[in-house]
């Protein structure tokens, strides 16, 4: 675990494989043409992960992850009872960044982009 800045560290989280895994079953639901809920009022091309079937999942990862978040957030990481997980996508022609703003949780995760952009 790296200390990147004061209250914000970083790990790796994911191995290559489930990374692909991921992107893999969010390019299918994608093509699926079924309609997708967006993550926030910021996003236009995100895809909330726990409505394509990947809750429970995501709850596992979110328990793997609660000992170390108890570790470094002592307070925040008591009870880490719920999840908002979600995939945004930035590109120059749609949504290109994310504005300033404030987020009501305990705890938030950010992971580096899944794929490179094309």
């Amino acid at each position: 675990v790296a200390t990147e800045a004061r209250e914000i560290y970083s790990f790796p989280l994911l191995s290559p494989q489930a990374c692909r895994m991921l992107v893999e079953e969010v390019e299918h639901f994608q093509l699926s043409g079924l309609p997708a809920r967006r993550p926030n009022s910021m996003n236009n091309y995100g895809l909330i992960l726990n409505e394509i079937g990947l809750r429970a999942s995501l709850s596992r990862l979110q328990a793997a992850i609660a000992p170390l978040a108890r570790a470094v957030f002592p307070a925040e990481g008591r009870s880490l009872d719920d999840h908002h997980s979600f995939v945004v996508s930035y590109k120059p022609t749609e949504d290109r960044g994310l504005d300033m703003h404030t987020a009501c949780s305990e705890s938030i995760s950010t992971h580096r982009p899944l794929r490179s952009p094309s």
